[in-house]
């Protein structure tokens, strides 16, 4: 009777968090993609990201940032569009395409409590972005703003790049928020 009732407990309570992602160990990309044609919504999305992953890890960034850009983010849940946005993030910014990464970075408005490793990569992405779309002013103040934040990045150099384009006007501009280390850095730019 209580070995009965044992196993009826554990039928009742569900599958465990393992048990709700697909069974995609050792399966190749291509094998993904096939995979997700019979599988729900949310599987076939998971699936193609994970498919993503593979091809960018084999160096088809092309076809990763296809297949990542057009499956249905709705489908996925908040961890998987997280990376599906770090994904697109780096493939995007790979191929110096600004406009796809700033939207890939989107998700910082979308989702408030980005794990902070996460977020600080998305928002240094974003500043990479906007100096590739001409947005200098916007990519230096952003990515000012990740430095006084203490992100784990060596941001001087991407800082320097869009600051260094700024014309005057622009410099005046940066100079009369009231923050030392922007100050500093627009002093810099002036010398």
């Amino acid at each position: 009777l209580a070995l009965i009732a044992l196993l009826l407990a554990g039928c009742a309570s569900g599958p465990g968090p393992s048990d709700t992602r697909p069974a995609t160990q050792g399966l190749s990309a291509s094998e993904l993609l096939d995979k997700a044609q019979g599988q729900s919504a949310s599987q076939a999305a998971q699936s193609r990201l994970q498919a993503a992953h593979i091809l960018s890890r084999q160096g088809n960034d092309e076809q990763a940032l296809d297949i990542a850009q057009d499956l249905d983010a709705s489908r996925l849940t908040r961890e998987d569009r997280i990376d599906r946005a770090l994904l697109i993030s780096d493939l995007s910014l790979r191929k110096e395409d600004g406009r796809s990464a700033l939207v890939a970075t989107q998700i910082l408005g979308d989702i408030n409590d980005i794990p902070r490793d996460a977020q600080q990569t998305l928002r240094h992405r974003r500043g990479l972005a906007l100096t590739l779309v001409g947005e200098s002013r916007a990519a230096a103040e952003s990515l000012i703003e990740l430095q006084r934040d203490e992100a784990p990045f060596e941001l001087n150099d991407d800082i320097w790049t869009p600051l260094s384009r700024l014309s005057e006007t622009a410099l005046d501009r940066m100079e009369a928020r009231d923050d030392t280390l922007t100050q500093g850095w627009v002093e810099l730019a002036r010398l």
